[in-house]
């Protein structure tokens, strides 16, 4: 029970990136202020945890974690089919992510001139990935995993962004067509498509490609079903 709860601090330092109080990561995983202060203590005392003016923040020690990505083999195979479609496409992102624990993980990010990089989380109302998995999902669920993003990490976006998450994922739903969801200046300036994958050992994944305002929605939807084919193949040649 520590552990886990242990591991909900760390993830709400993690996915806040500014200093935290006890007080609010208290609020935030719905523990007692004295509970959260005693955990504190252990991941301050072993190096994962420092305290800083204004709150608590991850300390060094977590970056041993990175080397977590070196054993995952399907990272390593995703990677040179990921880039090649991010090179095609210059000016954006192509994605590809999995919906573990109510929280959206990029097993990899990648952009022409950019080394590809594993393990981000992201807003769940913003992104196309994660609402194209959501509205898969009983209702009842995706909602309780929409309001809890909201809680995380606020609700960010442009006058596109639908007013809550009823209406967010009312309006996802709404918006899928050929089995691609996209979201037309949701966020900043740009836009982003996304379409489920056969992900590996049944675990809800998404492609998804975010770029500028002016792309042609049918156009992305092609390209969308393009690479889903090439990344289902690594895939299935990788879980074999």
């Amino acid at each position: 029970m520590a552990l886990g709860h242990g591991l909900e601090i760390l993830d709400v330092l993690l996915s806040t990136g500014t200093p935290v109080s006890g007080g609010e990561i208290a609020r935030r995983v719905g523990l007692h202020q004295s509970t959260v202060s005693r955990l504190l203590r252990t991941l301050i005392d072993n190096g994962y945890v420092a305290r800083v003016r204004g709150g608590n923040v991850p300390a060094l020690r977590m970056l041993r974690f990175a080397r977590v990505t070196e054993s995952f083999p399907l990272i390593a195979a995703l990677r040179p089919v990921v880039s090649e479609i991010a090179e095609a496409r210059p000016g954006s992102h192509v994605n590809v992510c999995t919906y573990v624990h109510e929280e959206l993980v990029y097993l990899l990010r990648a952009q022409t001139g950019v080394e590809p990089i594993t393990g981000l989380s992201f807003p769940l109302h913003s992104s196309s990935a994660a609402l194209r998995l959501l509205v898969d999902l009983p209702r009842d669920q995706a909602l309780a995993a929409l309001h809890r993003s909201r809680d995380r990490y606020g609700w960010r976006g442009t006058s596109n962004l639908p007013a809550d998450p009823e209406a967010v994922l009312e309006q996802a739903s709404a918006l899928i067509d050929h089995d691609v969801l996209i979201l037309d200046r949701w966020t900043a300036g740009s836009v982003t498509g996304a379409i489920p994958l056969a992900g590996p050992d049944d675990h809800l994944t998404a492609l998804a490609i975010a770029g500028p305002a002016e792309v042609d929605h049918r156009e992305l939807q092609l390209v969308l079903h393009d690479a889903r084919r090439r990344i289902e193949s690594v895939i299935a040649a990788a879980s074999a």
